[in-house]
């Protein structure tokens, strides 16, 4: 009962947080219309059907909404340090950002 309920309340999550990505007034000053945020929506859930990742989608919209919050004015780029297999790297240049990437090498010692 318990496990069904955390799945229930999730998907839930997941439902109210896609829609507030694709609904809401960010990415407007970007030009970004919910069209054009609803199919970046989906690439990014296919995204990890195909990418191994240690986050999940809805947190990679997260990052986009985020990214696209940043006043037009400011200039300058995005860096992601720590990019595992990629997987909201791939997400993040979907949403049309400049990336700079900053990954340690697996046999690197820290």
């Amino acid at each position: 009962m318990v496990n069904i309920l955390s799945k229930l309340i999730k998907t839930i999550n997941y439902i109210y947080l896609f829609g507030k990505f694709v609904f809401n007034q960010t990415g407007k000053e970007y030009g970004i219309s919910r069209g054009q945020k609803l199919q970046l929506a989906k690439k990014i859930i296919k995204n990890k059907e195909k990418v191994n990742s240690l986050s999940d989608p809805i947190q990679h919209l997260l990052l986009a909404e985020e990214i696209f919050r940043v006043p037009k004015s400011l200039k300058g780029d995005i860096v992601e340090c720590g990019c595992y297999d990629g997987a909201s790297t791939i997400s993040l240049s979907l949403a049309g950002t400049c990336l700079r990437i900053a990954n340690k090498p697996p046999a690197t010692p820290t």
